[in-house]
């Protein structure tokens, strides 16, 4: 992966070398939006296209060098990133959360008391951890994304690496039962669990819907199906809720077997940090 430096504004044919290489870039933008600055002109776009299907993606967030004025004080200024935080996510999340810093940020007892502050404010929070090379892949395919709907009021979701959708909230949920290709959806039923390159999205209710399906979870799936394989990579401790799925657990590939505790129609699951690789069994629960 290509970090910019300097200005990180890279022209056009350093784009085009790290894309023919295969190397993903990443730097740039300006989004440090604050209390004092509440506006959308301090909060950077995904990237900045260039000629030749070339893009830039920008850093989501901007560093501690912004917020300290260039290092020069005040020290504990990188506090204020939790601000962006906060502005960023509501009502809709334009940035993820990203704590960008360099080493010097323990070269004093304020700049290092600030990044234990943000550190500890992401950890408190519910969220996904994903390395930065996953994200740039993500906010890529926001460019070459696609939506359309059918002849038969079906919506169609095309992309490789983007997999939540936020739904407007004049739709219903859809039907899991009567959709191919997405894994399920929030219980708030604003946001949908992606699974394939190309999903298909159902509303119609007419017919039954009671399988299990994914209300939320803070891994990343690289396989998933009811009463079939899955796989995924946790950073911290697994936490995975599904509904209508009081009879199901996971199996590991060790035959390790996870129940979950259910709570009306939510089962909610706990798994260790690390890479999965099993079994999810929802037809009958193990005696």
């Amino acid at each position: 992966m290509m970090l910019w430096s300097g200005d990180a504004t890279p022209g056009p044919k350093a784009l085009e070398l790290a894309r023919d290489a295969g190397v993903i870039n990443v730097n740039g933008g300006n989004t440090d939006v604050n209390a004092d600055n509440p506006s959308l002109s301090h909060i950077s776009p995904i990237g900045r296209p260039e000629r030749d299907l070339l893009y830039q993606i920008y850093a989501p967030i901007l560093n501690e060098n912004v917020y300290t004025n260039l290092w020069h004080g005040p020290y504990y200024g990188f506090k204020r990133l939790v601000e962006t935080f906060e502005i960023t996510e509501k009502p809709y999340r334009l940035k993820p959360y990203t704590i960008y810093f360099h080493f010097y940020s323990g070269e004093v007892p304020a700049g290092l008391d600030a990044l234990h502050y943000n550190i500890d404010y992401v950890l408190a929070k519910e969220n996904t951890p994903v390395h930065l090379s996953q994200y740039a892949r993500i906010a890529k395919d926001f460019y070459f994304s696609a939506l359309a709907k059918n002849t038969r009021g079906e919506w169609l979701f095309s992309s490789k690496y983007i997999k939540t959708l936020r739904l407007p909230a004049i739709f219903d949920v859809p039907n899991m039962t009567n959709s191919q290709g997405i894994l399920g959806v929030t219980a708030q039923g604003n946001y949908i669990h992606v699974g394939d390159e190309i999903a298909t999205i159902n509303f119609d209710h007419t017919t039954p819907d009671n399988q299990p399906y994914l209300l939320s979870a803070n891994v990343a799936f690289s396989n998933w199906q009811v009463n079939g394989p899955v796989s995924f990579k946790a950073w911290i401790e697994a936490k995975i809720e599904l509904k209508n799925a009081r009879n199901c657990q996971f199996i590991s590939h060790m035959g390790k077997r996870f129940s979950g505790k259910t709570f009306g129609n939510t089962t909610q699951f706990t798994l260790p940090a690390g890479e999965f690789y099993g079994y999810l069994n929802c037809a009958t629960r193990a005696q």
